[in-house]
């Protein structure tokens, strides 16, 4: 499954900064650097549990207290409520496994699902790098956002609320 993802020729912009089509080893090379200093969690869809993408927290500084998150949906699940359900599974997660203050998301303008999800669960913009990415023959914006323990906290105790 990682693998098809991966080498989708249709979107390398989500997996590789070299932006090359992997051997199998290679992907495998590059997986076992991948795992070794990250964590990926696979989202499925209930009930069928079939993979539909994954959560990965990275570049995690647990000292510093900040970490990164990032997600890949496949295609016919990047709108409606999967892309927030996937994104709060994934904070959900790095703040429960890690002692952070924050998490941050590198978000391109070409994935609007991703910006909007996060900002749903509270993500704020806390800056932007414009005509960053090179990618369908335009320039796009990299733009950071960030979420508070505190903040995520105050999010999860509503919700909690709500529903009980």
């Amino acid at each position: 499954m990682l693998l098809r993802w991966y080498g989708d020729a249709g979107s390398p912009h989500f997996w590789n900064l070299h932006r090359r089509i992997l051997t199998y080893r290679g992907f495998l090379e590059q997986l076992q650097q991948m795992l070794n200093s990250t964590e990926l969690r696979v989202i499925c869809q209930l009930p069928s549990r079939e993979p539909i993408g994954y959560c990965q927290t990275y570049s995690i500084r647990s000292w510093d207290g900040w970490a990164y998150v990032t997600m890949f949906l496949t295609p016919e699940h990047r709108y409606g409520e999967e892309p927030v359900e996937a994104a709060i599974l994934g904070v959900d997660a790095a703040f429960s496994a890690h002692p952070l203050r924050k998490i941050y998301s590198d978000v391109y303008g070409f994935s609007s699902y991703l910006q909007a999800a996060l900002e749903t669960i509270g993500f704020s913009e806390e800056g932007i790098t414009p005509n960053h990415y090179w990618f369908n023959d335009q320039f796009w914006a990299r733009l950071r956002l960030a979420l508070y323990r505190e903040q995520w906290q105050e999010l999860r105790a509503r919700a909690d609320d709500a529903t009980a």
